[in-house]
């Protein structure tokens, strides 16, 4: 059946002859709309935007087009976007509770973000510090942040080296620690692993040296960090 137009304005009670015009009966008492439609003229639409509704492109499948476009399917197995992005109020997310294990305390998949930042390299007592380059690059899934941070130094002085500005304070849970890892060029001492500490409710990288997984130095100082020495830094931790 073609598409109908009764030519009736708003707020008209229909006639039962025109009920039918716009539904079908399917022989067993039930009720439905005529026209399937296609994905350029949907079945149901607005008055007056004809490209823009719902429509069944198959049996036991109902499809949206906006403008004239498929943008969503629905059938029994799936649910298909395309060329949309799904939105949620904040907090709100993806649920995945019916899986949960037994220590479970969430299972909202509620936040998704990257980006770039800027750390700052610091020491105490810092003299002649400078640096040629410092960036950061970030992904936040849920409540894991990954980060990578790309240090190169011209100039290095002071002791007790730190990372600051992270995108995202750390957990405020009781004790909480996350170690990063790090690929070091002139940067650390003979036998020693370089590696950074994040305690909780920080957004400060600790610099510390460690000799076979045994914390070696509780600081990295100017002697450790040499002109034009490097660092690649990355890890994850909880907020």
């Amino acid at each position: 059946m073609a598409h109908t137009n009764l030519g009736k304005s708003a707020n008209t009670i229909l006639t039962a002859a025109e009920v039918n015009k716009c539904l079908a009966e399917d022989g067993s008492g039930n009720m439905g709309f005529p026209d399937t439609g296609v994905e350029a003229l949907p079945g149901l639409y607005p008055s007056g935007d004809t490209n823009t509704g719902i429509w069944s492109p198959a049996a036991d499948t109902l499809a949206v087009s906006i403008g004239g476009t498929e943008r969503v399917r629905v059938d029994g197995s799936n649910i298909d976007v395309s060329g949309l992005h799904l939105k949620f109020d904040n907090g709100k997310g993806i649920d995945f509770s019916a899986s949960g294990g037994s220590g479970l305390t969430s299972a909202i998949l509620d936040d998704y973000e990257e980006g770039i930042f800027t750390p700052v390299i610091g020491f105490t007592s810092a003299s002649g510090l400078s640096t040629a380059v410092a960036v950061g690059f970030y992904t936040k899934v849920g409540n894991l942040v990954t980060i990578e941070i790309n240090v190169v130094f011209t100039v290095s002085g002071g002791t007790a080296m730190t990372i600051s500005a992270l995108p995202f304070q750390s957990s405020s849970a009781t004790s909480y620690q996350s170690a990063l890892s790090a690929y070091a060029n002139r940067v650390g001492r003979s036998g020693k692993t370089v590696g950074f500490l994040l305690t909780a409710s920080s957004t400060t990288l600790l610099g510390r040296l460690y000799d076979n997984g045994v914390l070696a130095a509780a600081t990295l100082d100017a002697a450790d960090t040499a002109a034009s020495a490097g660092l690649t830094i990355a890890g994850t931790y909880h907020v």
